[in-house]
């Protein structure tokens, strides 16, 4: 996978940089988000990982991507509005912006 395997993460490797002491809560967080896209989208979540782009490369629709965004507001008890949903393309983009807005 990447950023759990018992490597000492790189600074400028995704969002891991931006975590520093932050790395189970982020990987919890990580592993939530996954989950829900697997889920959404009825696939393994061996096939995602931090750069994963939703609709690019897991094929998704935008009906997907706005159930997907309501079941993690749900989740998180958060609220994604319209303008912010075209900046959340990978996984890492969704972790971060969950992670900083909870």
């Amino acid at each position: 996978m990447f950023i759990f395997q018992n490597k000492i993460p790189a600074v400028d490797d995704g969002f891991r940089g931006k975590v520093k002491g932050h790395l189970p809560k982020i990987k919890a967080m990580y592993d939530k988000v996954v989950e829900i896209i697997a889920h959404q989208l009825q696939i393994d979540t061996d096939i995602i990982d931090e750069h994963t782009k939703i609709m690019e490369d897991l094929g998704a629709d935008s009906l997907d991507v706005v159930e997907m965004l309501m079941t993690m507001e749900d989740k998180f008890g958060l609220t994604i509005p319209d303008e912010d949903i075209e900046e959340l393309v990978t996984v890492s983009d969704i972790v971060e912006y969950v992670e900083s807005n909870m």
